[in-house]
């Protein structure tokens, strides 16, 4: 008996401890706001865990707030590993992953970029399974879907193969420009005279 009740103990020291979490968050005082909900989820139970994942998802919000994308993400992830039904936790989640894709820029991170926009994409529809979709999460996956084309559209062009346009094509294009010196009456080795005579031999590789 006394266990438990020291149990109950520490969870209503932990929901209390939470709730004026909760009045910092509405203050837009985030980072109060985390030291709260720290200190909330070291006071609860470990076996509450619907209540723990609610706090998890709580300091995931104060953290997205303050652009602190990885510690949000990490806060997701403990709550939906306590409660994996917990549309909230998915949804906060899935908006994450979608600000860090969104903010990655160059070549470079192209593969991150996808990653966490396949991951946007899978938690969102986690949410519509359990919950429905809604409106404003068609909108948003109609977002997520096109930065995740336009990133895909950048690695299928670097696997291309280039290819040349057809003679005729190159030729319609050549036709076009009759008074470019190279089609002037050009003598030598220089580059416009070779430049001609791989025009005239349909060597357009060479050009």
């Amino acid at each position: 008996m006394g266990s438990a009740r020291m149990g109950d103990k520490s969870l209503d020291k932990a929901l209390d401890i939470k709730v004026k979490g909760n009045e910092f968050f509405k203050q837009n005082d985030f980072e109060k706001a985390i030291e709260l909900y720290t200190e909330a989820i070291n006071n609860c139970p470990g076996h509450r865990q619907v209540e723990l994942a609610v706090i998890y998802q709580n300091r995931a919000a104060a953290n997205e707030r303050l652009e602190k994308y990885e510690a949000g993400l990490k806060d997701c992830d403990q709550s939906i590993k306590l409660n994996n039904r917990y549309g909230k936790s998915l949804d906060r989640r899935s908006k994450i992953h979608k600000k860090i894709a969104v903010a990655l820029s160059g070549e470079e991170n192209i593969k991150k970029k996808i990653e966490h926009l396949k991951q946007s994409m899978e938690d969102v529809s986690m949410v519509a399974q359990l919950e429905g979709y809604k409106h404003e999460q068609l909108l948003f996956v109609d977002e997520v879907l096109k930065h995740l084309g336009s990133a895909l559209a950048v690695v299928a062009s670097k696997n291309r193969d280039p290819t040349l346009p057809s003679s005729h094509t190159i030729i319609q294009y050549f036709t076009s420009f009759m008074d470019d010196p190279l089609f002037d009456c050009i003598e030598g080795e220089g580059p416009y005279a070779k430049a001609k005579q791989s025009y005239e031999a349909n060597e357009f590789e060479k050009l």
